[in-house]
C-alpha cells in the first residue's frame, strides 16, 4: 500500500497588517496571503477573511465572513473552490490551511 503525504502547506511569516492580522502561506509551491480582521459592525458576523495569491500576474481576491475565524475561513475554500471552475487559479488544499493555522493558534 502507497501512503500518501500531506501537501506542504507552512506559514512562511505573520504579522499584523492595519486592523487585520496576515498570515503567508507556501501551499505546493505557491504563496497565498489570508487575512483576517474583527467586524464590529451590525448584529452578522464577527469575522471578516481575506485571501490572495501572493503574485502579482494573479489579482484572484476572495472574501468571505462568518462568525469565527474558521468559519470565514471554510467559506473562503468554498469560494475559492468554485472560483477554480471559471479561472485558471491555484488549487488549494484547505483542510491542510486550516491544520496550519490551528497550529498556531489562528483558528
Amino acid at each position: 500500500m502507497i501512503e500518501k503525504t500531506k501537501p506542504a502547506v507552512r506559514i512562511t511569516d505573520q504579522y499584523r497588517d492595519r486592523d487585520s492580522m496576515a498570515y503567508e502561506l507556501l501551499c505546493e509551491g505557491t504563496r497565498i496571503v489570508l487575512r483576517f480582521n474583527e467586524d464590529a459592525s451590525g448584529d452578522g458576523p464577527r469575522w471578516r477573511a481575506e485571501a490572495r495569491v501572493n503574485d502579482k500576474n494573479d489579482d484572484t481576491v476572495i472574501e468571505a465572513t462568518g462568525a469565527t475565524r474558521a468559519e470565514a475561513l471554510q467559506k473562503i475554500g468554498e469560494s475559492w473552490d468554485a472560483t477554480l471552475r471559471s479561472r485558471p487559479i491555484p488549487v488549494f488544499d484547505w483542510a491542510h490551511v486550516a491544520d496550519a493555522l490551528r497550529a498556531v493558534k489562528a483558528l
